[in-house]
């Protein structure tokens, strides 16, 4: 059963409707705005005969892709059929490919260096059917792209590019923190193509050449400049590839390619004898061997700084109260640092192995008729290479297994030595504490008796203040004695009354002073969690208060 046009372009090559959205709000972030500094660097095949601008400028006038799209062009998005009408059909069961796709045009490379959006126009029409690669690069790792909006867009029109490798485009950007770790899911769509007529010894045939698209996001781990405690830096690129089946010519697109991967593309297009014989496909093999080169090395380095804490943590005493004290905060903090940074390791290398998986699968099936002049499956270097890469990221991944475990071992010890730590230290507050009640007990017994002391002495003066007080006052001046016949009488002086006069106001004033000392300490208590204090003036205020509102008493009639 056919599908419909809009569902093939809707699931394979449109971009989504959100993902539009998002790309213009983040555009500004994503590219440059300095115009000085925007460029893209292409290398392509150049011609024995080259497509002049006169050939095409009047046809390109006349026409728009959507109005009358090239038969050529096997980028067109609308369902073709697979045999031309001016062709007989063809039984594409039974049909084999004739030979591996191979580049049109002699293996002279040229180099330019663009800034200009009519210049790109121009050079994508030269090369419409050559060999050619444009480089568009980064800042730094969290930088933007060192292009345009404007020249990024003409790159996508002229070149005919698959409008869901914006998706990929979002990886990169201005931003604090690199926080999407996995790529998006490799993109890849078979173009449709007429067919090829070939003449030969056997006559002719009819071979049907199919094209195809794709689109990928890599992680790549590289040094950095910074003399910070970590000297590794997790990057990403992003991989565009059109094949053109009919004419047998590739379009790439490698955006913040590694300078190693620059490096071995620029001599694989250079320093090759006969770019024709190329398989499209080796590209994508060079990119995945500069991409997994360093991973080992990264690997190597993480599992040294994990040693190194794992060390700290294996000679830590449990007898101190705190085992971990000689080491500081940061160095504390690392193992979570480092669990996090290899959990983003397992994370970037379940996407690689996902994207060679997809890689070798589609590869398979664009080249399964290749095998009646090659030497078969089995013995295809672009297989036997994709799964070599394979297992180097399963066994990548199995060492950064290990070490996630060692990680979590050495955090589980370190949790168990806080443990112990902190038991020992509350059997070290226990025994405190048992000392500290042992003395307040001590302390309370004797200030039990010290009361039962006071008491004592209390009862005592109560009993003898009365005698006291009397034997006081008839001691005074205020009492004397006279003769009154053979014996001597006590008798009151007249001014006996003084020692009444002054003992009662000062008893009363006495009295009053406490009353006034205990209102001021209640006050003092604190209300609500808020301490109240008076200050000499507000102990006047107080006073004065009570004297006015003493002298305000309502009068009581007298009956």
């Amino acid at each position: 059963m056919r599908t419909s046009s809009y569902f093939n372009d809707a699931l394979f090559y449109n971009q989504n409707s959100v993902i539009d959205q998002y790309f213009e709000k983040r555009s500004a972030q994503i590219f440059t705005s300095d115009k000085a500094t925007s460029y893209i660097d292409i290398y392509y095949q150049s011609r024995s005969k080259k497509i002049t601008l006169e050939e095409t400028s009047l046809d390109d006038k006349k026409r728009s892709d959507s109005q009358k799209p090239d038969p050529d062009l096997y980028w067109q998005t609308e369902s073709a059929p697979l045999t031309p009408v001016d062709h007989e059909p063809v039984d594409h069961e039974s049909f084999l490919y004739q030979c591996p796709p191979r580049y049109n045009g002699s293996p002279g490379i040229e180099t330019r260096k663009l800034s200009d959006v009519n210049l790109l126009s121009q050079i994508a029409v030269e090369s419409k059917y050559c060999f050619r690669i444009c480089f568009i690069r980064q800042q730094h790792s969290l930088g933007r792209l060192l292009v345009t909006r404007e020249l990024f867009e003409g790159l996508m029109r002229s070149y005919r590019v698959l409008p869901r490798f914006k998706e990929f485009i979002l990886l990169f950007g201005s931003k604090r923190a690199d926080n999407e770790i996995s790529p998006p899911q490799m993109q890849f769509r078979r173009i449709p193509t007429k067919q090829r007529v070939m003449t030969g010894p056997t006559g002719t045939t009819h071979s049907f050449c199919p094209g195809f698209e794709c689109a990928y996001g890599l992680r790549y781990v590289e040094l950095n400049s910074r003399n910070g405690k970590d000297p590794w830096s997790i990057r990403q690129t992003a991989v565009f590839h059109q094949y053109n089946g009919y004419k047998e010519s590739s379009t790439w697109i490698l955006v913040a390619a590694s300078k190693n991967a620059e490096i071995h593309l620029d001599r694989y297009v250079k320093d090759c004898e006969d770019v024709n014989s190329l398989n499209p496909f080796e590209i994508h093999l060079i990119i995945l061997d500069t991409v997994l080169a360093n991973w080992r090395h990264y690997v190597v380095d993480l599992t040294e700084r994990v040693a190194v804490q794992s060390d700290r943590v294996l000679v830590a005493s449990i007898e101190d109260a705190d085992p971990l004290g000689n080491l500081k905060v940061e160095e504390s903090q690392e193992l979570k640092e480092l669990e996090d940074q290899v959990l983003d390791v397992l994370v970037v290398l379940d996407s690689t192995s996902d994207t060679i998986s997809s890689i070798n699968e589609h590869y398979q099936q664009m080249s399964r008729g290749w095998k009646a002049c090659e030497n078969g499956a089995d013995m295809d270097p672009i297989i036997l290479a994709l799964r070599a890469k394979q297992r180097e990221v399963n066994l990548t991944r199995i060492k950064v297994q290990a070490l996630h475990t060692k990680i979590r071992g050495t955090t589980s010890l370190l949790s168990h030595l806080l443990d112990l730590g902190n038991g020992l230290s509350l059997k070290d507050l226990g025994e405190k504490a048992r000392v500290e009640n042992f003395t307040m007990r001590k302390l309370t017994e004797r200030n039990t008796k010290d009361a039962i002391s006071l008491k004592v002495l209390t009862i005592i003066t109560l009993i003898y203040l009365p005698a006291t007080v009397i034997s006081s006052f008839f001691s005074t001046q205020f009492v004397g004695q006279e003769q009154d016949g053979p014996s001597m009488k006590v008798v009151l002086l007249p001014d006996w009354w003084i020692f009444w006069a002054v003992t009662i106001p000062f008893t009363v004033g006495t009295i009053f002073i406490w009353w006034v000392f205990t209102q001021v300490q209640a006050r003092r208590i604190p209300i609500t969690g808020e301490k109240k204090s008076y200050s000499r003036k507000s102990l006047k205020e107080h006073l004065s208060f009570h004297r006015r509102s003493r002298h305000h008493l309502p009068k009581v009639n007298e009956a």
